[in-house]
């Protein structure tokens, strides 16, 4: 008797949930490795347009986990910023993309929120490719001939509030290794 209680009141807490966690999921997550690798496309080509070698590789293992670890951790902070380091010595490049838009044109917001969830993602990849390039310490980091193999961990986070204002978050991290293992013997045997 005990147990055919339980099953019934068990649904029932389950569809509640269900239906709370409806009502209250205003913020989409998007990580996409299609969103990844067209930036990985457009640097390479960028790369080759201007004489340096293309990437050999679009590194898909510990690397890419850690770009997204990286991505997640920017996330949260809601910073208006652009980064980049060079560490070492040229083996290892690093590039954070940050961008917040936010606005109360729902027209737009809906416009742009379709292709996040059509998979279109070429307006986020030209805009973070296109940053890196107009920035001289991104760009020389980018476009480095020795860094080709590299990752790209991206999350964008889309919320529409009850008021009509919107807000799309957009992360991007790139991370590039030399294909040289005299440079970073450590770093090159890591993702092997």
């Amino acid at each position: 008797m005990r147990s055919q209680l339980c099953l019934p009141l068990f649904l029932t807490a389950l569809v509640f949930y269900l239906n709370i966690s409806k009502i209250n999921a205003q913020i989409d997550t998007i990580k996409s490795i299609h969103l990844d690798s067209m930036i990985w496309k457009k640097i390479s080509d960028y790369r080759q347009s201007i004489g340096v070698r293309p990437l050999k590789k679009f590194e898909t293992k510990k690397l890419r986990e850690y770009s997204l670890m990286i991505a997640q951790r920017n996330l949260p902070k809601g910073v208006h910023a652009v980064h980049s380091n060079q560490a070492g010595e040229r083996y290892n490049a690093e590039c954070l993309f940050v961008s917040i838009r936010t606005g109360n044109n729902g027209k737009i917001y809906d416009e742009i929120y379709s292709d996040l969830m059509k998979g279109k993602y070429d307006r986020f990849a030209t805009q973070c490719v296109e940053a890196w390039i107009a920035s001289p310490s991104h760009q020389e980091a980018i476009s480095d001939h020795d860094n080709v193999i590299v990752s790209i961990g991206t999350i964008i986070t889309a919320e529409k509030m009850k008021d009509g204002t919107y807000k799309i978050h957009f992360v991007s991290y790139y991370h590039g290794l030399s294909d040289n293992p005299d440079h970073c013997q450590k770093c090159y045997a890591n993702i092997k």
